[in-house]
């Protein structure tokens, strides 16, 4: 990822700290717009369908612009209706439409001979390069009144000229072609005043052609550029973290876009000098090598830029919505998806309407109906897609609604995200594909999505009954306990019987019986499970109450799966803790049929006080006397000292420096068999080498350690 330092419109260079995610062959419905008929005001829309390859929309001819030039897509903005802006080489200012209808909204003031066109779609700032000069304009976007405002025009330092321009808006840079020296320059434009735009040599970088047009996979991290001359008819895919450049002969690109989604890259090919005059689409995967030229349509005119968002010419506003409580669905679990449409914004009937839904490996059909007569789809197992005949919709009126019923099957892996289209066309209009998506998801990612969730969720109680769940653990490296200082830290050695246990248990409801969990795949902080049996013990908190919300409540009519853990092997796991601290602890497994489910309870903390500021550290009796190496060493300024006894007797535990003189006692008393560590604090004294002796009746032994302030 690219770490930034703060403030919005100050100074942020990008630290480049770069992980590259693969991701093509993901494909997020949408269309690409393209600038189709140069000299003629024609606008395409092409749609985005299965396996990223395109299918003619629709047309629109522009209201103002006589001459389409670069394209930019702001999808998200604040009263949720996407816009796009459109440049001309011979028509002053920006032309502004409505990409989901095709709707003129209005134009812009401005020159003429704009070419390169972008969209910071966070804060509606619009950029356009004039054409063959390094002037940038900078608009000001607002949707309210939608309108723009010019802000500034900006002489672009250290470049000649150029075509196009494409922003990295998470990173705020921008990338300009600076055609006539073979080159992509960075800019800076997250600065407190607008003049202050400068480039970032260590983002700008050569390519083996005259570049024209360019666009950014922040995903990625790479930026594409594609060249019409004849000399250098490349695409071009430089990465940004490596900084390897790789190159195919495109015979000639006049626009370029990508889909961050599934990382394909679509280009216009245009008439370039010197050449011929390909005038199409084409679609490559840029993750293979050589790339993969994977689409080239006919000829559909005399191109210029495209632009891809996360938006579809949508003329029956087709939506697909899935209806899961919640955020996220589990494998195993079924649900429906809302699939609905209609023709609000025409005048006239549509006819021969056909709607069609292609499922996901991830995703089993259970069921359909339409308008809640069900059996009305047609299920193809042989494509994993259902059809619907729809036939006539009138005007203004909307289509029956869809409920499509699917199941989670075990192709789905955990965290990952199912992508699922469907489709609809008619007579009056070919097809449009839209994503299912999940409206409650709080970050839908780019083409929409149902997210899978790690786990199911499991009702976990440790101590059944008890509230709160106390857990006691000796002081680590400090004094005995009091008032002044119950903050520090605690060790995991526990006070305890040998082999005491942590009991807990999953608790049973009306949604879910225990007998479906596999016991022996149980691990509490990754501790299995001892010992388990199936009683009423416990009542589940309500889900919607705060992580570490417990009862006293018993058991609830249903059954519950009562669990053993070894106690000390827990508290092992909980590293430096601090008395009255609440932890949650984890437990994992899965089901019989090997769905995986999590659940969490809370402990509370709390320390057992030393005598005399020595702990006992387990009740287990060692073998032999031992006198262990100080820890840390060097240390500064405390450490801790550890002994061994392996039967009860007196002891006496002093520190001396070099000269051999004593500086303290740290122990002069009788003591029980077992384990003890005691902490010196080296406060006041300088340093330099020290000793630290133990005597008994039958064992001294001495050993050195380091005081390094």
């Amino acid at each position: 990822m690219y770490q930034m330092r703060q403030g919005k419109r100050g100074l942020v260079l990008p630290i480049l700290c770069l992980l590259i995610i693969a991701m093509v062959g993901i494909v997020a419905a949408k269309s690409v717009y393209v600038a189709a008929n140069h000299h003629t005001r024609q606008f395409d829309a092409w749609n985005i369908g299965s396996a990223g390859l395109v299918s003619y929309q629709a047309t629109y001819t522009l209201q103002y612009s006589t001459d389409p030039a670069g394209i930019a897509i702001d999808a998200v903005t604040s009263d949720s209706i996407p816009i796009m802006f459109i440049s001309s080489e011979f028509s002053g200012g920006v032309e502004i439409v409505n990409p989901v209808t095709l709707e003129y909204i209005g134009v812009s003031t401005g020159p003429s001979n704009l070419a390169g066109l972008d969209v910071d779609d966070v804060d509606d700032i619009v950029y356009a390069l004039r054409r063959q000069t390094r002037e940038l304009y900078i608009y000001q976007w607002d949707p309210v009144s939608q309108t723009m405002t010019q802000l500034a025009v900006v002489l672009l330092p250290g470049m000649s000229w150029g075509y196009g321009i494409a922003l990295n808006d998470s990173l705020d840079v921008l990338w300009v072609t600076d055609t006539p020296n073979g080159m992509v320059r960075a800019y800076d434009v997250n600065v407190t005043a607008w003049s202050d735009i400068s480039e970032v040599p260590s983002l700008s970088f050569s390519v083996p052609h005259s570049p024209v047009d360019i666009t950014v996979d922040g995903r990625r991290n790479l930026v594409f550029t594609v060249a019409g001359w004849a000399d250098s008819p490349l695409l071009t895919k430089y990465d940004v973290a490596s900084q390897i450049q790789t190159t195919v002969n495109c015979g000639g690109g006049i626009g370029v876009a990508v889909d961050e989604m599934s990382g394909y890259v679509y280009i216009t090919r245009g008439t370039w000098q010197g050449g011929g005059s390909m005038d199409d689409i084409q679609v490559w995967d840029c993750s293979t090598s050589p790339f993969t030229l994977i689409q080239q349509t006919p000829r559909i005119g005399d191109p210029a830029g495209l632009a891809i968002g996360n938006v579809a010419y949508n003329p029956l506003n087709l939506a697909k919505n899935d209806q899961v409580q919640g955020y996220g669905v589990y494998i195993g679990q079924t649900f429906p998806y809302l699939i609905t449409y209609d023709n609000y914004k025409h005048d006239f009937d549509v006819t021969g309407v056909m709607v069609r839904d292609d499922l996901p490996e991830e995703l089993d059909f259970i069921s359909e109906m339409m308008d809640g007569v069900p059996g009305t789809g047609v299920y193809d197992p042989s494509e994993h897609a259902i059809t619907w005949d729809v036939g006539t919709i009138s005007a203004g009126q909307p289509g029956p609604d869809i409920e499509l019923v699917v199941r989670v099957n075990q192709n789905a892996i955990p965290g990952t995200t199912i992508y699922n289209q469907c489709n609809i066309w008619c007579d009056q209009f070919d097809t449009t594909t839209v994503p299912g998506i999940d409206p409650e998801d709080p970050e839908p990612g780019p083409g929409g999505g149902t997210d899978i969730l790690p786990s199911v969720p499991v009702a976990f109680d440790i101590k059944p009954t008890s509230c709160p769940n106390p857990i006691n653990i000796k002081p680590y490296r400090s004094e005995d306990l009091t008032a002044a200082n119950v903050s520090e830290k605690l060790v995991p050695y526990l006070d305890r019987k040998p082999n005491a246990v942590l009991p807990a248990a999953i608790l049973g409801t009306a949604d879910f019986d225990v007998s479906e969990i596999d016991p022996a795949t149980l691990m509490l902080e990754g501790v299995p499970v001892l010992r388990w049996s199936i009683e009423d013990v416990g009542t589940p908190v309500n889900p919607d109450a705060p992580e570490c919300e417990c009862n006293t409540l018993g058991g609830d009519g249903y059954t519950d799966l009562t669990l053993k853990f070894d106690m000390e092997g827990v508290v092992a796991t909980l590293g430096e803790v601090y008395d009255g601290n609440e932890i949650a602890l984890n437990i994992s497994g899965q089901l019989y049929d090997g769905t995986e489910i999590t659940g969490s309870d809370c402990v509370i903390i709390r320390a057992e006080r030393a005598v005399d500021g020595i702990f006992a550290r387990s009740n287990e009796v060692p073998e032999s006397f031992e006198l262990k190496q100080n820890y840390p060493n060097p240390f500064n300024p405390e450490t801790e000292i550890v002994f061994d006894l392996p039967k009860g007797c007196q002891v006496k535990l002093e520190i001396f420096n070099i000269t051999g003189q004593r500086v303290a006692v740290l122990a002069n008393r009788y003591f029980d068999a077992g384990s003890y560590s005691v902490i010196w604090n080296a406060v006041g004294q300088t340093s330099g080498v020290y000793f630290y002796r133990i005597a008994t009746d039958n064992y001294i032994e001495s050993k050195k350690m380091i005081l390094l302030k």
